[in-house]
């Protein structure tokens, strides 16, 4: 079990209506701050902005769901003014070992893009964000935060940090597609096992390593997938099998969040396992 170390290292700073950053909030293992692209289209439309998360060589930090271990990034943006909404997004993670526990997150600097709407598109947004990231390595380090930053409709292009966005954006899971190379193809219930599910999916690169995400509804856990043996006679195919359940050991009542990552590429599904049981 690693060691667990709070921390809290809070930076609030105003910035100006030009500004495409907020100062950096720094704690062992990372620092992390909001970036803006800047160049809205029109007033009205959303603007982009994001979290970036500068880590230490040989730290890593979490995914919303980190698995079992881990401490999901939080970012509250309720002190904010003129702002309708803030959506975060995530870039598809990788699974690593952490004192033998399966955990979900990035083992390299990351952005996530937010999507910012205004509440009056023709005014500024004073976007204000409590936000708590984990580093990890020997110890786990939950780094506390505020920070702000102001976006304007008008407010010019920051090239460094609209190309960093964009690029965070273009590693988001696409909505998964039935005829996409990458797809899932069925999530069905394992008979005589009421918490498990057999999901199959179809991989865009048979040859290159697959890694499926899972999470259940709120006040469930998903344990990390087992990989099943694959068929040689559908090289393309991958079957996982997964349980999910409640603090009482009861089977998830809801649809699963599946997150496929293969080839390259990445997908998000939400599905409630149906069909014949799988034996």
């Amino acid at each position: 079990m690693t060691g667990f170390l709070a921390v809290c290292a809070t930076a609030f700073t105003g910035t100006s209506a030009s500004a495409a950053d907020s100062a950096w909030v720094t704690a062992e293992g990372g620092r992390f701050r909001l970036i803006a692209a800047g160049g809205a289209e029109s007033p009205g439309t959303p603007l982009r902005a994001g979290l970036e998360i500068a880590l230490d060589p040989g730290w890593k930090t979490y995914w919303r769901t980190p698995g079992d271990a881990g401490i999901p990034p939080e970012l509250d943006f309720a002190g904010s003014h003129n702002l309708a909404s803030a959506k975060v997004f995530f870039p598809a993670p990788i699974r690593f070992d952490e004192a033998g526990m399966a955990v979900a997150g990035y083992d390299r600097s990351v952005v996530l893009p937010i999507q910012i709407i205004p509440a009056d598109g023709h005014k500024p947004t004073d976007l204000i964000a409590a936000i708590t990231v984990g580093f990890c390595r020997d110890i786990c380090v939950p780094a506390s935060g505020t920070v702000a930053l102001t976006l304007s409709p008008d407010m010019a292009e920051d090239g460094d940090a609209a190309d960093l966005i964009a690029r965070a954006e273009a590693a988001v899971p696409e909505t998964a597609s039935a005829d996409s190379p990458l797809a899932i193809l069925s999530v069905q219930p394992k008979a005589g096992a009421p918490d498990t599910a057999i999901v199959t999916a179809r991989l865009a690169d048979p040859a290159a390593a697959a890694e499926l995400f899972v999470e259940g509804p709120p006040g469930t856990y998903a344990d990390a997938p087992v990989r099943l043996p694959a068929q040689p006679t559908a090289p393309d195919r991958a079957a996982w099998q997964v349980s999910v359940s409640d603090d009482d050991d009861k089977p998830a009542a809801g649809p699963l969040t599946l997150t496929l990552v293969n080839g390259g590429r990445a997908i998000e599904a939400r599905a409630t396992p149906e069909g014949p049981p799988v034996p």
